[in-house]
C-alpha cells in the first residue's frame, strides 16, 4: 500500500503537470517556442524533483535501505544541476522563464490545496 504523504504527492504532481502543461501551451502560442519550451523545461525539473522526492519518501517509510535513498537524494540533486548548467548554455533557453517554470509550483500547491480541501469536505458530508 502506497503510504498517504505519497498518495499526496501524487496529486500534487498531477496538479504540477497541469499547470505546467497549460503555462507551456500559454508561453508558447502568445511569446514563442522557445519562450514556452523554457518554462516548461523549468516546470519538468520541479515535476522531476517532486517524483524522486515521492520516490525517496517512501523508500523511507516503508524502511528500506537508507544508503539507497541518500544516493538518489545525492543523484537527483546531480542531474538538477547538470540539466540547468546544460540548457542554460543553450542560445533558445530563456533563464527567466525556466525560473517562472520552476515556480510554477507555487500555482500547483495551491491549486492542489484547494481541491484537498473540496476533497476533504466531501468526504465528511
Amino acid at each position: 500500500m502506497i503510504p498517504a504523504p505519497v498518495r499526496s504527492l501524487s496529486r500534487l504532481a498531477v496538479a504540477q503537470m497541469l499547470v505546467g502543461a497549460l503555462g507551456t501551451l500559454l508561453i508558447g502560442l502568445f511569446a514563442g517556442l522557445h519562450q514556452g519550451a523554457s518554462f516548461g523545461a523549468g516546470a519538468a525539473l520541479m515535476l522531476g524533483n517532486m517524483v524522486a522526492l515521492a520516490w525517496g519518501w517512501w523508500r523511507v517509510i516503508t524502511q528500506k535501505t537508507i544508503a539507497w535513498t541518500v544516493l538518489i537524494i545525492v543523484i537527483k540533486y546531480a542531474v538538477l544541476l547538470s540539466t540547468i548548467y546544460f540548457l542554460a548554455r543553450a542560445p533558445w533557453f530563456n533563464v527567466a522563464l525556466a525560473g517562472f517554470g520552476v515556480t510554477s509550483f507555487v500555482l500547483a500547491a495551491l491549486l492542489w490545496a484547494i481541491t484537498s480541501k473540496e476533497f476533504e469536505v466531501k468526504k465528511e458530508i
